[in-house]
């Protein structure tokens, strides 16, 4: 099963939510690997930091993170990675190149983050131009769903929750809030299942159970 995390938006964390649904998957006894399809290659380099901390602690679960930025070979690693993996996690590219409609082209379910502002919204319709063309191209309809980031407040503000019913994609029923433990478990190469802050980490598990549960139903 592929999941592709993927927007038009640098800025909305995209590759921390990668990472800490790849640690709950994991912890929830999936095989999972990350293909890092980023130019930033960020998963890459929590991979590093974390193979680092599990040298001190094999408890921490031995998530692969595999660097692949060219289009063509992008499918090859992916259909390769497919046949081990239960899951397979695209940390995708905020442009709008080619690798973007291949990353969407290969999901089976398609998780794009948003912050919660109307302008944040509205910039995200040229991307979602381009996942109704890969739809076309694909001849069927990949699943797709908004996950709403650095939520601030329990209750989306009025305008935004307008914004968002003008897009014709769904909405993760679960949200993550902007929280610190996010920022210090990605340099320890963690997710925060495996941090300090319990409420960072019953929002994450509650949004991974959201999300294994859309999958069991595709």
């Amino acid at each position: 099963m592929i999941i592709s995390i993927s927007t038009l938006k640098g800025g909305v964390g995209k590759s921390t939510i990668t990472q800490n649904l790849a640690v709950c998957l994991a912890e929830s006894g999936y095989d999972v690997c990350i293909v890092d399809a980023d130019t930033n290659q960020s998963a890459m380099q929590w991979c590093e930091i974390r193979e680092r901390e599990r040298l001190a602690d094999d408890s921490i679960a031995e998530i692969p993170v595999f660097g692949q930025t060219d289009g063509a070979e992008l499918i090859k690693t992916v259909k390769q990675l497919n046949e081990k993996f239960n899951i397979i996690l695209i940390d995708g590219t905020p442009s709008l190149d080619k690798l973007t409609s291949k990353i969407i082209l290969l999901a089976d379910l398609l998780i794009i983050p948003i912050v919660p502002s109307v302008l944040d919204v509205w910039a995200s319709v040229k991307f979602l131009d381009r996942y109704e063309e890969s739809q076309a191209q694909k001849g069927r309809k990949i699943p797709a769903y908004l996950l709403v980031n650095q939520n601030q407040n329990t209750n989306l503000a009025k305008e935004v929750k307008e914004a968002l019913d003008s897009i014709e994609i769904p909405v993760l029923k679960n949200s993550l809030k902007n929280r610190t433990a996010y920022r210090e478990a990605v340099v320890k190469g963690r997710g925060v299942y495996e941090w300090k802050d319990v409420k960072a980490k019953a929002e994450m598990v509650t949004l991974s159970n959201e999300i294994t549960k859309i999958l069991k139903k595709l």
